[in-house]
């Protein structure tokens, strides 16, 4: 899928154009945000969307805001929907790496595009399945198990996505869920476990359940109080993702940058949640070309 658009307007502020390079590190702080807890319903709040900025920026050097990575992030949403729509239940469909999008007939993408017109646009170029994954974890919120259960290789959008996706849209971004709503929420959370818990009682083993929700709970705060030391990579899998590059010389000045970037919690993450290997090359490229300009404004401000 084309990535790059055309430039955004933003007020005389800085204008936000988006590469692939670009597009992957924002997907993949998204990603990274959303696993870490984030995004509490269906949308980020004002604090995770300013912790979301600040990240990029780090990444990018780009002072994007929150109204043109929020236009992104609706952008790559439309066409994740249409995507999924286009495919269907198909599950025998195959990739054409040549052309860059689905392999199918004339006449296949004749009747999609007939049913679905907004999805023309992929017979040119389509969504590559790696990026597909990972436009799945950033909108995909279903159960495990029962009618909604789904992986992305299924093909079949389940209502839960829709009912998702339209609570989504009706989001305002400058307006926060309302504490009442939250209370609501966690009452009726605790009242589905008490529930649950009297059915397991009235069939035996009540002991044992109970048990084993202790525990549940003790493992939940304890991994809640070690949060930020054990989320992310270790430097040494971030080391091993670099030597999985062929085209970076282990003796080269690349190379040694990375060792030390990798020092910082943050720079490994992201190095790790990129996908693909040439944008962890031009990512390790704009890092150290923004390191070195930054020393040589240095270097001129003191001589």
């Amino acid at each position: 899928m084309n990535l790059i658009t055309s430039e955004e307007k933003n007020d005389g502020k800085e204008i936000a154009q988006w590469s692939k390079n670009l597009v992957d590190i924002f997907c993949a702080l998204c990603v990274k945000s959303i696993e870490a807890g984030s995004k509490p319903g269906t949308h980020f709040d004002t604090k995770s969307w300013k912790q979301l900025i600040a990240e990029f920026t780090k990444a990018t050097g780009k002072e994007y805001n929150r109204k043109q990575l929020r236009n992104k992030w609706d952008q790559l949403k439309v066409d994740w929907k249409n995507w999924k729509q286009l495919k269907g239940n198909e599950t025998g469909l195959g990739w054409d790496s040549a052309k860059k999008t689905i392999d199918a007939s004339e006449e296949w993408w004749a009747k999609k595009l007939a049913v679905i017109p907004k999805a023309k646009k992929f017979r040119k170029e389509g969504i590559h399945p790696d990026f597909e994954a990972t436009l799945d974890r950033m909108f995909q919120r279903t159960a495990a198990t029962g009618e909604d259960a789904w992986t992305p290789s299924s093909g079949i959008v389940p209502s839960s996505i829709e009912k998702d996706t339209q609570l989504e849209d009706s989001e305002d971004s400058d307006i926060e869920p309302e504490s009442s709503v939250i209370n609501i929420k966690r009452k009726r959370e605790n009242f589905t476990n008490a529930n649950t818990y009297k059915k397991a009682k009235k069939v035996g083993g009540a002991q044992k359940l109970s048990h084993q929700i202790d525990r549940l709970c003790e493992a939940v705060e304890r991994r809640s109080s070690n949060k930020n030391d054990t989320l992310g990579p270790s430097i040494t899998q971030a080391i091993e993702e670099l030597d999985a590059i062929p085209d970076i010389d282990p003796l080269g000045q690349i190379y040694m940058f990375s060792t030390r970037l990798f020092l910082d919690k943050d720079k490994r993450e992201l190095f790790v949640a990129l996908k693909h290997k040439e944008v962890k090359i031009a990512w390790l490229m704009n890092e150290k070309n923004v390191q070195e300009e930054k020393e040589n404004n240095l270097f001129t401000k003191l001589f």
